[in-house]
């Protein structure tokens, strides 16, 4: 089973779509290790931080081992007055109606407070919350390619935004969850910390 979460205006052939019918913040209906693969495509923003990490201890859940999550979200750190892009973004915000005065920090400011999101993530803190709870490896992927057939081509941000404005704000991780021997190991050890 393939599992989208945040599907929108991109449901996806032959995988589970799911998006505000969904709550991430919460436990996912979906059983333990019962996903190959997970896409979550601008959504963890939409939750507050500990909704988020909440979020990807469940899809560590419900993956396989050796499943991969497939993670975009996006990022403030992209975006920087020296790179040409911003005059890109600036003009998607005007054209949005978004008051401010353009440049680099009006698009962080629009990415961390406009369209209903909650919390702010950069490649950094992401692969370090994808690390802290568990998932065993993390690369950065461009938009649209993946080391995995399932996971290549499958954004659609560019569907809702224009595809420079998506290249440029979007970071793409792929995690993947721990072998049978490491997420039993990684079990015992979050029973033994519950425990005390």
């Amino acid at each position: 089973m393939k599992i989208q979460f945040g599907a929108g205006h991109n449901p996806l052939p032959g995988w589970v779509n799911r998006d505000k019918e969904c709550n991430i913040a919460r436990p996912l209906p979906f059983a333990e290790h019962s996903a190959s693969h997970v896409f979550a495509e601008h959504v963890i923003e939409h939750v507050a931080l500990s909704g988020g990490i909440a979020f990807l201890r469940e899809c560590l859940r419900i993956l396989k081992p050796g499943g991969v999550l497939r993670v975009a979200f996006p990022d403030v750190t992209r975006i920087d007055d020296a790179d040409p892009a911003v005059a890109f973004m600036s003009e998607q915000l005007e054209r949005a109606s978004i008051p401010g005065k353009r440049g680099a920090r009006d698009c962080w400011l629009a990415i961390m407070t406009r369209w209903g999101h909650q919390s702010c993530w950069t490649q950094g803190s992401m692969r370090r919350a994808l690390l802290a709870v568990g998932f065993e490896s993390v690369e950065q992927c461009l938009y649209a390619d993946s080391a995995h057939a399932p996971l290549r081509g499958i954004e659609g941000h560019h569907k809702v935004t224009s595809l420079e404005s998506a290249i440029l704000q979007t970071t793409i991780l792929e995690a993947t969850a721990p072998n049978q021997a490491q997420a039993q190991a990684l079990l015992l050890s979050q029973a033994a910390r519950a425990t005390g």
